[in-house]
C-alpha cells in the first residue's frame, strides 16, 4: 500500500487534534476537580458519584448528630444509675442503723423519714429523661417510669394471706 504525504499530514493533524482535546479535557478536570461535567459524558461515573455523595451525607449525619446524641443518652443513663446506686448505699446504711436496739422511737421515725426521702429520690432518678424522652421506660419514651398521680378507681393494695406453714 502506498502512503502519500497528504495521508501522513492528515494523520498527524488528526493525532494533534485528538491530543489537544485530551489535554483540554484533562485541564478542565483539573480546574473543576470533577471527572465529568455532564452525566451524559459517563453515566456509570455519574451513578457512582451520586451513590458516593449519598453515602457521604449518611456518614456525616451519623458523625454529627447520631453519635453525640447516643453519647448524651448514655451519659444521662449512667448518671441516673450512679445516683440510684449511691442512694441504695445510703438506704443500706440507714437500714443497718435502724436495726440497732439502742435507737429511740424518735430516732427511728427520723430514719423512716430519711428512707422516704431516699425512696422519692430513686423515683426521680427512675424518671430521668433526655430530650423529652424518658430513659428507663423501654419503647414507651413518652411516659414516665413511676406513676405521677393516682389513677381513679385503681386499687394498688396486695391482699395475700399466708401462714407459718406456707413459709416453710
Amino acid at each position: 500500500m502506498r502512503i502519500t504525504s497528504g495521508m501522513m499530514i492528515n494523520n498527524a493533524l488528526f493525532n494533534l487534534t485528538k491530543n489537544k482535546k485530551l489535554v483540554d479535557t484533562l485541564n478542565t478536570q483539573l480546574a473543576t476537580t470533577k471527572k465529568i461535567q455532564r452525566p451524559s459524558e459517563d453515566p456509570i461515573i455519574a451513578i457512582r458519584a451520586l451513590r458516593l455523595r449519598s453515602t457521604y451525607n449518611e456518614v456525616q449525619q451519623y458523625l454529627e448528630k447520631n453519635i453525640p446524641d447516643a453519647r448524651a443518652w448514655m451519659t444521662t443513663t449512667q448518671e441516673a444509675i450512679d445516683s440510684v446506686n449511691e442512694v441504695l448505699v445510703e438506704i443500706s446504711g440507714y437500714c443497718n442503723q435502724g436495726v440497732n436496739d439502742y435507737n429511740t422511737v424518735a430516732e427511728r421515725q427520723t430514719l423512716v423519714a430519711s428512707l422516704k426521702e431516699l425512696r422519692n429520690q430513686i423515683y426521680a432518678d427512675g424518671d430521668a429523661d433526655y430530650a423529652g424522652r424518658t430513659v428507663f421506660t423501654g419503647y414507651k419514651t413518652d411516659s414516665t417510669l413511676t406513676f405521677q398521680e393516682d389513677e381513679p378507681d385503681t386499687d394498688y393494695t396486695i391482699n395475700e394471706t399466708f401462714d407459718f406453714k406456707d413459709v416453710l
